[in-house]
């Protein structure tokens, strides 16, 4: 996982890690959680959808003053 010092390109703040809320910052997910007729819990698993298996991404902390287009 890259998560070098980045900065924002509209404010120039330095972004902050934020861990993907849906996988709880592993990058995957239990098989079963998606199909538990296929899968048992615990035995396989699957790259998350949300962060496509990144774990994360990178936010500016100021995200919510920037003007959206």
């Amino acid at each position: 996982m890259n998560r070098e010092t980045k900065f924002c390109p509209l404010c120039g703040s330095e972004l902050e890690w934020t861990d993907c809320p849906d996988c709880g910052g592993w990058g995957y997910v239990d098989a079963w959680e998606e199909d538990p007729i296929n899968f048992s819990p615990g035995k396989e698993y699957i790259e998350c959808d949300t962060c496509e298996g990144q774990e994360g991404w990178l936010v500016c902390p100021n995200g919510e003053q920037h003007v959206q287009e």
